[in-house]
Order: C-alpha cells, then sequence, then structure tokens
C-alpha cells in the first residue's frame, strides 16, 4: 500500500443517520489517537466533551498545590502547580481534567485524566483516561480500552500501581508504568489543590466552543494504530440539534468507533504475524502439516486471497512468507541460493483450506514442510470490508475510513485527489474502497535501478516497480489485493489482467516522473470519467 499517493481533499465528512434504531449507550472511555502528525487526534476540547458531555461552562486556570512531600509523589519534582480544568453546569462543578506529559521509551506521551467533583470527605474518583498523542510506533497499546478502564472509578486510596492492581499490557510495559505513575501523581495533585486556589482562570462556554463542541463539530474523528498502521474512522455529527440530542448522538457514534477499533484488534489477533498466538503463526508454527480450526473471518481472508493467487498465476501468494521474511531480515541482498530455497516453499496450491460443515468449525492446512502464511497484501482491506458490516449494522449510513492510505467511503460520495492527477482535478467516490501500490521511500536500489518493496513470488525477486496502479472495487479485500498483485505483474500483463476481468484500475508508468504514462481500464473510465 502506497498512502503517499493519496492526498485526501480536506476532511472526510460524513453522517449517522438519527433515524438509526441503535440504542444509546453509556459513553466508554476513549481511545487513543496515533498517527505520525497531529491530525486525527482527538483535541482537548473534544476529550472535555466527552468526559463531561453536559457541561455548560470549563474553566481552565493555574492550580496550586499545597502541602505535598516527596513521599507523595512518585515522580522526582515536586511540582509547584499545573494546569486544571474544571467543568461546570450552570453553576454546578461536575470534575475536573488535567493533561499531563509522561516519558516514553524515546518520546512524550500525552494524555488526559477526568475526575468527580470531591465528595464529601473530599475525594474524587477517575471518571477516564484519554491518551491523546502518541508519538511512537511501539508501545500504542497503553491506549486500548481494557487497559485504561482499570483506573475508572479508583481513588487517591488504592494503590494504582502496575502489576499491583492495573494490569500490564504486553508488548508496552514502559508507557504502561509512566502513565499508571503519572495517573497516580496527578491525582494527588489535585487531592492537594483546595477547590478556590485557581488563578489566572479562563471560561469557556458551551454555548460558543470551538468547532470541535460537541453540538456544532461537522464530525467525529478517531484514530488508533492496528496492524501496524493508523486507521481512521470519521463519523458526521449534523449541526443544529438540541444539546441532548447532539450528546447522545455523539454518545452513540463514540460507542460505535470504540467497538469498531477492538474488531479489528480481534482480527489481528487471528491474523498477525507479530502475534506468537494468532491464528496465522500456529499455522506456520506448525512442522506436522495438522490442520488448524480457524474463525469464519479467518477463513473468507485465506479463501479470498487464494483465488486471487490463483488467478494470478502467483503474482500474489499468502504462503510467500518465508520469502517475504528472507528480505525483511537479511542484512544485504539475499543470496541466490537462499531465494530459490525460499521460492520453492511458496504456493497457494499448498494451503488446503476446509470449508465448514454443520457444527465442524472450517479448518486450514500447510501441506508443505517450510511454507509460511502472510497475509500482508490483503488483511487490511478484510478489516475494512468487516468493519463497513459494523457500521451498517449500527445504523451508520454514511462514513468514511481510511487504513493505512487505503479508503473505504460509506454511503456519501468523497473527493479524493491522486498525486499524478492535474492540481483541481479530484475523484469523486461512491461506496467502496479505493488501493493503491507502487514504489515509495522502503523501495531498493539496486544495480541503479529502484526496485519496490513488495517481492515478486514467482521470481523470489523484487518487483520492477515499472508502474503505480491504483484500484476500485467494491470489497476492500479485493481492492486491496488487486492493487498489488497488478502492481507485482509487469506493466503489460497487468493491464490485460484487469481489463479481461473488469477491473476499475488506473496505471501510472514511472518511465517519466514530469509527464507519466497513464492507463485505465474500461471499467475505470466508465465510473469515474463519464
Amino acid at each position: 500500500m502506497l498512502p503517499s499517493l493519496l492526498n485526501l481533499a480536506g476532511p472526510c465528512v460524513v453522517g449517522l443517520s438519527l433515524a438509526s434504531e441503535v440504542k444509546a449507550v453509556p459513553v466508554p472511555p476513549l481511545s487513543p489517537a496515533w498517527l505520525a502528525n497531529q491530525d486525527g487526534y482527538l483535541s482537548e476540547q473534544e476529550a472535555l466533551v466527552s468526559f463531561f458531555p453536559t457541561a455548560t461552562e470549563f474553566r481552565r486556570g493555574v492550580a496550586l498545590p499545597a502541602g505535598l512531600t516527596k513521599a507523595d509523589l512518585r515522580s522526582s519534582d515536586i511540582p509547584r502547580h499545573y494546569f486544571r480544568h474544571a467543568a461546570y453546569k450552570n453553576g454546578e462543578l461536575l470534575g475536573f481534567a488535567v493533561i499531563d506529559n509522561v516519558p516514553g521509551k524515546a518520546r512524550p506521551i500525552t494524555y488526559m485524566l477526568a475526575t468527580s467533583a470531591p465528595d464529601t470527605i473530599g475525594q474524587v474518583r477517575i471518571l477516564g483516561v484519554e491518551i491523546l498523542v502518541y508519538r511512537e510506533s511501539h508501545g500504542f497499546e497503553v491506549g486500548r480500552a481494557s487497559f485504561r478502564k482499570q483506573f475508572t472509578g479508583k481513588t487517591l486510596a488504592d494503590s494504582i500501581a502496575l502489576k499491583d492492581d492495573i494490569r500490564n499490557v504486553a508488548g508496552a510495559t514502559i508507557s504502561c508504568r509512566s502513565v499508571t505513575d503519572g495517573i497516580h501523581d496527578l491525582l494527588a495533585l489535585i487531592h492537594a489543590t483546595p477547590i478556590g486556589e485557581v488563578v489566572a482562570s479562563s471560561v469557556t462556554s458551551s454555548a460558543n466552543r470551538s468547532e470541535h463542541s460537541h453540538k456544532n463539530a461537522t464530525h467525529l474523528t478517531r484514530t488508533q494504530l492496528l496492524m501496524n498502521a493508523p486507521l481512521r474512522i470519521s463519523i458526521g455529527m449534523p449541526k443544529g440539534l438540541e444539546d441532548k440530542q447532539a450528546t447522545g448522538l455523539r454518545e452513540r457514534a463514540i460507542a460505535v468507533t470504540e467497538e469498531a477499533f477492538e474488531l479489528v484488534a480481534a482480527l489481528e489477533s487471528e491474523l498477525s504475524l507479530f502475534q506468537k498466538d494468532s491464528t496465522i503463526s500456529k499455522l506456520n508454527a506448525l512442522q506436522t502439516q495438522e490442520a488448524v480450526e480457524v474463525s469464519d473471518a479467518a477463513f473468507e481472508v485465506l479463501q479470498r486471497t487464494q483465488y486471487w493467487s490463483s488467478e494470478s498465476g502467483g503474482a500474489l501468494d499468502p504462503t510467500a512468507g518465508a520469502l517475504f521474511r528472507l528480505w525483511k531480515e537479511a542484512p544485504g541482498t539475499p543470496s541466490t541460493a537462499a531465494i530459490e530455497a525460499a521460492r520453492k516453499v511458496c504456493g497457494s496450491e499448498y494451503l488446503l483450506l476446509t470449508p465448514r460443515n454443520g457444527e465442524e468449525p472450517p479448518t486450514a492446512r500447510l501441506t508443505l514442510r517450510g511454507a509460511k502464511l502472510d497475509l500482508g497484501g490483503s488483511a487490511k482491506g478484510f478489516a475494512l470490508d468487516q468493519l463497513a458490516g459494523l457500521l451498517r449494522k449500527h445504523g451508520i449510513e454514511q462514513a468514511c475510513l481510511d487504513f493505512g492510505g487505503q479508503l473505504l467511503v460509506l454511503g456519501a460520495p468523497h473527493e479524493v485527489t491522486l498525486r499524478d492527477i492535474p492540481s483541481g482535478a479530484a475523484l469523486v467516490l461512491p461506496d467502496g474502497s479505493l488501493a493503491t501500490t507502487g514504489d515509495d521511500e522502503r523501495g531498493l536500489i539496486l544495480g541503479g535501478v529502484r526496485l519496490s518493496h513488495i517481492i515478486d513470488p514467482r521470481t523470489g525477486q523484487p518487483a520492477r516497480g515499472e508502474h503505480t496502479v491504483t484500484v476500485f472495487a467494491n470489497s476492500a479485500l479485493d481492492a486491496d489485493a488487486l492493487s498489488t498483485l497488478l502492481f507485482t505483474l509487469d506493466f503489460e500483463a497487468a493491464k490485460a489482467f484487469a481489463e479481461s476481468r473488469g477491473i476499475a484500475a488506473r496505471f501510472t508508468q514511472a518511465n517519466d516522473s514530469d509527464n507519466p504514462k497513464i492507463h485505465r481500464t474500461s471499467a475505470w473510465s466508465t465510473r469515474f470519467e463519464n
């Protein structure tokens, strides 16, 4: 997939149907937004509104704690002041929110802690934790709902210690410990600050909030890192609604996005190469060619990928994991002997799939010792298809999803520009998915020739990278798989393959970057140029 070839024409504004029969559910704590830049993060105002949806104003000021000792805090320095938001509803204090930065493995983690107002004995309880910015590609599991929900309801009287009453998340120990200790210290600060000890206070009225207000926001956008790529979901928020109606609609949208992230995380646990207990890892680890029970979802993605492998003569191959790993892990160019050995255990015919039979679940089996599965060319597309079904089930009629550069539009048309389309021109995407594959910064340079990071399973060598291909299909899985296999085929073979099967594809030959040669299949022209 090549995210850099896709430039979205503004924010993806989509809508949640007011006619939906989905029942409102309590607002869960929000998931983190992970992206290489700030675009797509939940803003400070968004997070405040999510924790205090009925607030009529927020007062932000410098809070002055008193009486703290080193024993009260886990960090080495005792802060003399901090910034605190206080949420009010018609003058009644609802609670507090504080934004903090704690050290990650290399870069800081920004999060918000929200608490209730003090009770009769001056104690506050945690309402929730939202990670606003995560800046690294590892340890992002700290933002998962299962970890953050552990803090809800706790007070300073609880230990709030990792591996004590807060369970760690595998792969994110440093991040989990930093956030846990930071939350403990923030609670200590809040307890040590008299309600009146706030200076330089500023007030934001709910009737005149920024564009991120739950009443006036045009869309809810949430992003989370899954399958090693940012998944961004946008759901439109209609303007002009009454506060109660807008709050309820937003609560439903938040709940649906939370469920969507959990769905993809579950798929990742089945299809990932990097989780030892995933279905794919179990199949790869077996050396006795045993059949493994798989879910209906895993069976579907394996079967469809195997179909396109057979159709393309192996240009896309779900069993080429050994070959892909060889190129990824070799310190330099792999030897000819190593490449040939890995290529010999590639072939979709070595994947034996048995469909569900009554109560008997579907199974998968690798029939050749050494064959390894890798679904890098289809897993994200399949996840997008599953998300589309989930959104429709919940009454969401319009949505825009961006998964590492592959788009899926549900409902309303959405404009997107391609880098080599003349300035001002744009595609208007209907219901369906757009995927692009081509050369990028990961490409290899061998003998002065740029080769793709995509390996051709038929030859064991990097694809020549002579063109870029963009595919539009109703199925995101098909768009994902087809963009990869068409790129792997040589230019003329790829055009013939797409044309003969009615695939909406657009090819850009890379022989002249200033004046690229562009070819469109008949299906592409019919859909986008008539």
